[in-house]
């Protein structure tokens, strides 16, 4: 059973579009023997886009695919400096969930299992399928919970897990959560001057270390307003996931990475 005692607060998830997981802040490396490539699958709400390295000799592709889900709103940008780095010994794969990135969006509200649904199908797309080999996941944020669900409903497909600053909330905080999430999409519906784009751009630079670049934090930028008005709908998912009824229930080896930020539910 896995413990999980901590939460994060609520300027730590409001905060989670502009602060970049510790993984993506990787100088921009190419591992040698890799290739990084782009493809598109079709899935429920439409194409589905995915961030593909393996190793170019096949000889060398030994390990389990590790699939690698993102924070909302975001994309599978976030993995794609390490994702070379990860792909000398096997396939790394990291999806846009529908709505984000270049994925096709889903016409209304969707659920995290409707994420995963559709996420399963487009890894099956990919040659990946839960009736195959099985495989590593990773998730940071609403990717995480997409990877605890995965882990819960598909042990035999799902060997380990990595969960980064995995969000939980009791059920009355998700509630008011969700509200709060709702009314802040409404309140910028009528931000003609997209003053909030432009509070979330200076918030974003002004978390850069000393000496990086600006870059490393645009296109991370781009892929949080490109969902405009939408971008609500991957957190409205995670929030409303009954994740502390779920933790207990994962069996796999995992990985989990905390924060300074996380604080203990009281």
């Amino acid at each position: 059973m896995l413990e999980f005692p901590y939460v994060l607060s609520r300027r730590s998830w409001l905060a989670a579009g502009v602060a970049l997981a510790s993984i993506t802040r990787f100088p921009s490396t190419r591992a040698a023997g890799v290739t990084l490539r782009r493809q598109y699958v079709d899935g429920p709400f439409g194409q589905i886009h995915a961030r593909i390295a393996m190793p170019d000799d096949p000889k060398a592709n030994t390990k389990p695919v590790l699939a690698c889900f993102h924070y909302s709103p975001g994309s599978g940008r976030m993995y794609e400096q390490i994702m070379p780095l990860l792909a000398t010994e096997r396939t790394v794969i990291a999806l846009d969930t529908p709505g984000y990135g270049a994925s096709s969006p889903p016409p209304q509200q969707p659920t995290l299992i409707d994420y995963v649904n559709s996420l399963t199908v487009a890894l099956t797309a990919l040659g990946h399928s839960p009736s195959g080999k099985p495989i590593d996941i990773m998730g940071h944020l609403t990717g995480s919970l997409i990877s605890v669900e995965l882990a819960t409903t598909q042990p035999k497909w799902i060997r380990r897990v990595v969960l980064s600053r995995s969000p939980a909330f009791s059920a009355q905080k998700r509630k008011d959560y969700v509200a709060e999430m709702i009314a802040l999409v409404e309140g910028r519906k009528t931000d003609m001057k997209g003053q909030y784009l432009i509070d979330r751009l200076t918030r974003g630079l002004s978390q850069l270390r000393p000496g990086e670049p600006p870059e490393l934090y645009m296109g991370s930028f781009i892929d949080s307003a490109m969902p405009n008005h939408l971008w609500v709908y991957g957190e409205v998912a995670a929030i409303s996931y009954p994740a502390e009824d779920k933790f207990p229930l994962i069996t796999q080896p995992v990985l989990l990475f905390t924060y300074p930020d996380a604080v203990q539910e009281e």
